[in-house]
This record gives C-alpha cells, structure tokens and sequence, in this order.
C-alpha cells in the first residue's frame, strides 16, 4: 500500500479551536474586597523599574500558591480616551513567602502605571502600584544565534542577538541550558525551545522584554511554528499516540480541539526530535522530518485536524523543515499571502532548497542550492513581500559556522557583515 494514501486532510475545523481568556473573572466590583495580608509595604512611588527588574512587596499574610496579577495604564492621545490599558496580566512570580512576595516588572508595554493585585483562590486584592519604564517589543524583527550542544565550540550556551546591518553581536544570556529546535514568536518577543532536562525534553520560554527565562512541566518530541504567529509542541500521548498543543501564551486550547494522531508503524517518536515543524494553515498540515538513524531521512507531514503520513525516504544528512511566503492572487480571505513549505535537503553535495507540493506528496525542483551544508534556516519577510529572504546557517566543515541570505525574489545569494566563524547551531527570528 502506497505509505501516501495514508495521509488525510479532511476539510474540517483549522488546527485549535482557540478560546480567548476570560478578563471578566477578576474584577473588583463587590462592595468589599477581600484581605489576603496586611500592613503592606510597596516599593518607593517615586522609583520607575526597568522591565525584568524584580518588584519586593513585603506584608504579613503571604500564602504558597499565592499569585500577582497586573492592570497597566499609559498615556494616549485620542478622542475620548486618553489612557490605554491591559488589565488582568500575569507577573512572572519568582517567590512567596510569608513575609513577601517577589515579581518581575512586566514587559511588552508603553512606560505605564501599574496596579498590582495579591491573586488568591480566583479573587484579588489591591496591593498598591509601581511605575515600569517603557517595554514595548521592537518595530522589526530580530535576529538571534543559539549556542547550544551541536555547536562546535567551547562557549557555554546561550543565546546572542545579531545586527544582520552591521554584523555587530551582543550577548543575551549565557549558560541557559542545552536549547534545541528554537522558534520566534512574532508580537511578543520571545521563543520557545526544547530544553534537555534530565535526559527529558521539556519546552522552555525565553521573553525578551524582560529577559527572563524558564522552564514548562510540557515534554514534548518537537515545536512547530507557521512563522506568523503560530506556536504548537509535539508530544507523545502514550506508546503509540502523538497530540499537538498550542503554546500561545494569549489563548488556551480547548481539551476537546486537541488534534491526535496515531504513530505509523515503524516510526519512532525521537526521530521527530531533531528540526522545528512548519504549520501551514492554507494546506491545513504539519511537515516535520524523521531521522531514521540509517543515513536516511523521511518527510512526515500531519493532517489538520487528523492524518499522518510518512513520506518515501531520502538518503541525506539532514532534512530540515523551511518556509516562504508567495503572493496570493485571490486576497478574499483578507491575506495577502499565502506560506509554502518544504525541506531543505543536505547531503555530501551541499544543500538544496525544495517546496512540498501537497498534490504530488512530493518535492518539487530545487528553489536554491548551495555547497555547504545547513544547520537553520529562518525567514525573513515583510508582508508586502518586498523584501523576503531566506537566512541560513551553514557549517564550516565542522569548524563553526556562518550565514548567507537567499533573495527570494532575485533567487540570489549575499553574505550579510560579520556572518563568518559563528559559534551557533540554530538562528531564529523574533519580534
């Protein structure tokens, strides 16, 4: 039986069914609201923290368990209104005791007047308010190296931004552990990555605003993004189930919206573990790669919301999941383009660039080539697709790594300032 028949992709509901947080659940409109602690003690008034510095408040009365939540207020100038608000925003807790309790100043945000309220139990009290400095995420994208164990280097692991303008690296956090599969998020400013933990792959968190990382209870095989604002884990739900969950932060998925998937015979749940997944809504699938530990790797692609098949395999060294974006000619559903998948394939050769086509189950001819063999590749695009490229980190025959740019439109090759002798594994975008 041809292994591609296998794969479904019925034409029902789009990956989750996403069901905004309910902000009404914690308001303060009852006649008296509720005395978690006493003789309470805030920061200065007249200090402004930075996003990511620690907030102390001391009281009597702190309980475990006991959370922070945010309302936050800015200035704007606009008819009839001329505050700007979010309210009901989790801190970053870092500790609680009896006798205080210790938070990270919020990011992502205008410098705002913040209310911080002691959270217990699905009720809230005012605590008193600080002032945080102006936090909100970069207009442009930005461009950030990992430093992890498939590095060919002696720096400890961490993660780095790059100017791709000038070339000029800036150290973000050293010694963060071993991250693996990293993805961007576009909005918030932050990435999610596979953490080795024990010997166990857990999905980890980075937030750039606040610098501030950390560790989930989520194992997970492997990440998925569509590069637009979806996030997603692979995780093995049993010996032979595989589920995917959303990681955006904004939303929650609905127990029942959950797609599961049951493992083809012959694959094993760690050969999903090595490259991120690409979503492509429009196609309603999932491409993510296996290494079969032979020299050969297979295509696997998930159907949205069921189907899974594993695709005929290929003798290479890597298979490695990419995407582009191509303008789309019937703009109805308010996009202006549509993303089209594929791998990138490295053998001895080097590494060619092929788009999936869904209709065949197959790749098509190379979109690019190049004689060195790749290790990431991120994209880049505005939404005008003006400018769209392909960033990609290529190995030095072992000895470290470095950077070219693929021009999607001129289908050319450039190399940005300072990209030779790089100590990464991974690049990512995140804005």
């Amino acid at each position: 039986m041809n292994r591609k028949k296998c794969l479904l992709f019925p034409l029902l509901a789009a990956l989750f069914c996403l069901v905004a947080c309910n902000k009404d659940a914690f308001t303060d409109d009852s006649e008296e609201s509720p005395v978690f602690v006493t003789d309470i003690q805030m920061p200065d008034e007249g200090h402004t923290f930075q996003p990511g510095d620690t907030v102390t408040i001391s009281a009597k009365g702190f309980e475990y368990g006991d959370d922070v939540m945010l309302d936050l207020y800015w200035p704007i100038d606009l008819p009839d209104l001329d505050e700007g608000f979010a309210k009901a925003q989790y801190a970053d807790v870092l500790d609680v005791s009896a006798d205080r309790i210790r938070f990270l100043a919020p990011g992502r945000y205008p410098a705002s007047r913040v209310e911080v309220y002691l959270l217990r139990q699905g009720q809230r009290m005012l605590l008193g308010e600080i002032h945080v400095a102006d936090g909100q995420t970069p207009a442009q994208l930005q461009l950030y190296g990992i430093i992890n164990s498939r590095s060919n280097t002696n720096q400890p692991y961490g993660i780095e931004h790059i100017n791709p303008a000038t070339g000029e690296i800036t150290e973000v956090v050293q010694n963060i552990g071993d991250l693996t599969q990293v993805i961007g998020t576009v909005g918030d400013w932050s990435l999610y990555a596979l953490s080795d933990v024990g010997g166990k792959k857990t999905v980890f968190t980075y937030d750039f605003s606040i610098n501030s990382g950390k560790d989930t209870d989520m194992q997970a095989l492997a990440l998925c993004t569509s590069g637009t604002g979806s996030e997603a884990a692979l995780v093995q739900d049993g010996e032979t189930t595989l589920a995917l969950y959303s990681l955006n932060a904004s939303t929650r998925t609905s127990p029942g919206s959950v797609p599961y998937y049951s493992l083809p015979e012959g694959l094993k749940p760690e050969a999903l573990s090595t490259y991120p997944g690409i979503i492509v809504s429009q196609d309603r699938a999932v491409l993510l790669s296996a290494d079969n530990g032979d020299g050969t790797w297979s295509p696997v692609l998930l159907g949205l919301p069921q189907g899974i098949g594993v695709m005929d395999t290929l003798q290479a060294k890597a298979l490695i999941p990419f995407y582009i974006a191509q303008a789309q000619a019937d703009a109805s559903s308010g996009a202006s383009f549509r993303q089209r998948a594929g791998y990138a394939v490295v053998d001895e050769a080097g590494t060619r660039f092929c788009l999936w086509d869904f209709e065949t189950m197959s790749l098509q001819s190379p979109l690019a080539t190049y004689p060195y063999e790749a290790l990431s590749v991120a994209t880049y695009f505005e939404e005008d697709l003006a400018t769209q490229q392909l960033y990609v980190l290529f190995d030095i025959d072992g000895n470290g790594s470095f950077i070219e740019t693929y021009e999607v439109a001129s289908g050319t090759w450039s190399t940005p300032p300072a990209s030779w002798g790089l100590p990464y594994a991974e690049i990512v975008w995140s804005r």
